[in-house]
C-alpha cells in the first residue's frame, strides 16, 4: 500500500475532470506540488484550479510530463495505463494509481462517508459537507463539480476526523474495477439505483452488483443512509451490521421544509445529507440552517441570468429519471411559463441503452432543440443511427433537431419571436451544451 504523504510532486493524467480537479485541490491543500494535463477544451473545473496555481498542458504528450513527478494519477477517460504521460511514468518506475485508489489513499486517515447512486451525488455531498462544515467539524470532501458557493471549493482536506466523498461508480480505467470499490467508508449513503453506464454494466443486475460490494466495504459499526422503496438495498442490507436509516419522499428529515433550491428530488437529497449528518452528532437546528440556507451547485438548477423575456438556466441531467426531476422543478417554480429545453445527450451507449425512457422524459417541455449526442472520449460512434429525436417527437410534438451551435441560434431566434410570455431556456446534458447560452445575455 502506497503512503501518499511521501510523494511531493504529483501530476494529474486528465486534471480537468471534476474528481481530478476535486482531488488536486485537497493535495495541495496539504502542501503538494500539483501538475497536470488534458485536453484544451475549458471544462467547469477551470476556476478552481486556477485558484490554486495550476496551469494543465494541453494534450498528453511525453515531452509535457513533469520532471520532477513523483507520482501520477489518471482515470479512464484518456486511455488509463495506456495514456503515452502514463506510460512514460511506468518507464521511469514512477508509481501510477487511479483516481479511485487516489481518494482512498489521500483520505485513509479519515472516516469516509461515501455519497453513491446514479443520481443525486454530487448535490447530497455538498449539502453534507456543508452541515459539518457549518458544526464547526472541519471535514475534508470532494464534490464532482466545478464551483460549491457554501463551501468555497469542490475538494478541501480538512482537520476533522470526516470526509465526505462522492462516490462514483463508473470504472476507473478501461477494464477496471468501479472507482468506488476502492473506498473503505465508515458511513454509506445510496441515493438511487438506476440502470446507468451500459458500456461498462452490459445488465442492470451487474450494476447493482457493484453496489453490493460497496456495501461490503463498510465499516461493521458503519451506517448507511438508503432511499427506502428499492427493493433491492432491502434484501443486501439485510447482513449489514452497522446503523441502517431510510429515507425516501414519505420519509423526509424532521422539520426540512422550502429549500431555495428547487425541486423535490432536492429535499430527498437533503434528507440523504440531514439523516446522516443527525446520526454523527451533529445538533439538528445546524443541519436545518444549513440546508434551508444551501445556495446550489455549477450545473444544477443553476441560474445563469436573463436573457431578453427568457430565465436562463443550466442543468447537468442526461438519464431520462434526471430529466424528469429537473424539469418538475422548473415546472414547479415557474408554473405555466413555457419551458424552451436544448438538449444535448451524453454517450452512445446510454442513449441507446435508454433510448425509449430517454423518449418520455421531455413532456414537462413546451420545446425541445435536440443536438447531437456529446461522445465519450472512451467510445466509437455506433454503425446504426440512434434516432433520438423521432424518440422523444412520440411524446412531444416539438422536437427541433440542430446540428451544432450556430443552427441552435439560427432556429433559436425564429423560436423566439413566436414566444411572448416570461419564458424558460434550458440547456441540459453533461457534454458541453451548458456554454450555448453564454454569450445570449450580451446579445
Amino acid at each position: 500500500m502506497l503512503d501518499i504523504n511521501k510523494f511531493q510532486n504529483i501530476h494529474f493524467v486528465g486534471i480537468k475532470g471534476v474528481g481530478m480537479a476535486a482531488l488536486a485541490r485537497a493535495l495541495f491543500d496539504v502542501g503538494k506540488t500539483i501538475s497536470g494535463s488534458d485536453i484544451e477544451k475549458e471544462f467547469i473545473t477551470q476556476k478552481s484550479l486556477n485558484e490554486i496555481g495550476v496551469k494543465s498542458t494541453v494534450g498528453f504528450a511525453v515531452d509535457t510530463f513533469p520532471t520532477k513527478t513523483d507520482l501520477v494519477i489518471y482515470t479512464a477517460a484518456h486511455g488509463g495505463r495506456s495514456n503515452p504521460q502514463v506510460l512514460i511514468a511506468l518507464n521511469r518506475n514512477i508509481p501510477v494509481i487511479p483516481y479511485g485508489k487516489a481518494l482512498q489513499l489521500t483520505f485513509a486517515i479519515k472516516k469516509i462517508i461515501a455519497v453513491s447512486g446514479t443520481h443525486g451525488k454530487t448535490t447530497t455531498s455538498a449539502m453534507l459537507a456543508t452541515i459539518l462544515n457549518n458544526a464547526g467539524m472541519k471535514p475534508s470532501w470532494i464534490v464532482g463539480t466545478g464551483e460549491v458557493p457554501d463551501l468555497g471549493a469542490n475538494g478541501h482536506f480538512g482537520e476533522g476526523e470526516w470526509a465526505v466523498i462522492e462516490a462514483d461508480e463508473y470504472v476507473d480505467e478501461p477494464g477496471g474495477k468501479p472507482k468506488f470499490l476502492h473506498l473503505n467508508p465508515f458511513g454509506l449513503i445510496i441515493t438511487s439505483l438506476d440502470y446507468d453506464h451500459p458500456d461498462v454494466f452490459p445488465t442492470h443486475k451487474l450494476f447493482l452488483n457493484a453496489f453490493h460490494k460497496l456495501l461490503k466495504r463498510v465499516d461493521e459499526k458503519g451506517i448507511l443512509v438508503a432511499k427506502n422503496d428499492l427493493p433491492y438495498l432491502r434484501k443486501i442490507s439485510k447482513g449489514f451490521k452497522g446503523t441502517i436509516r431510510w429515507v425516501g419522499y414519505d420519509k423526509l428529515y424532521p422539520g426540512l421544509k422550502e429549500l431555495i433550491i428547487p425541486g423535490k428530488h432536492n429535499l430527498l437529497n437533503a434528507s440523504f445529507a440531514a439523516r446522516t449528518a443527525h446520526e454523527i452528532g451533529v445538533n439538528q437546528k445546524i443541519i436545518l440552517s444549513s440546508l434551508q440556507l444551501f445556495q446550489g451547485l455549477q450545473r444544477r438548477l443553476e441560474d445563469k441570468g436573463v436573457y431578453k423575456n427568457f430565465i436562463l438556466i443550466d442543468d447537468y441531467a442526461h438519464h431520462p429519471q434526471e430529466i424528469q426531476a429537473a424539469l418538475g422543478a422548473i415546472k414547479e417554480k415557474y408554473p405555466g411559463r413555457p419551458i424552451v429545453t436544448i438538449f444535448q445527450a451524453h454517450t452512445y451507449s446510454r442513449t441507446a441503452a435508454l433510448l425509449g425512457q430517454f423518449g418520455e422524459s421531455f413532456k414537462d417541455a413546451d420545446y425541445v432543440f435536440v443536438a447531437p449526442i456529446f461522445a465519450s472520449a472512451r467510445e466509437t460512434a455506433p454503425e446504426s443511427e440512434i434516432d433520438l429525436p423521432a424518440a422523444i417527437k412520440r411524446n412531444n410534438g416539438n422536437v427541433i433537431v440542430v446540428n451544432d451551435e450556430n443552427d441552435f441560434r439560427s432556429k433559436f431566434n425564429q423560436l423566439e419571436k413566436t414566444i411572448q410570455a416570461p419564458a424558460i431556456l434550458l440547456t441540459m446534458g453533461a457534454g458541453d451544451i451548458c456554454s450555448w447560452t453564454d454569450d445570449l445575455k450580451a446579445r
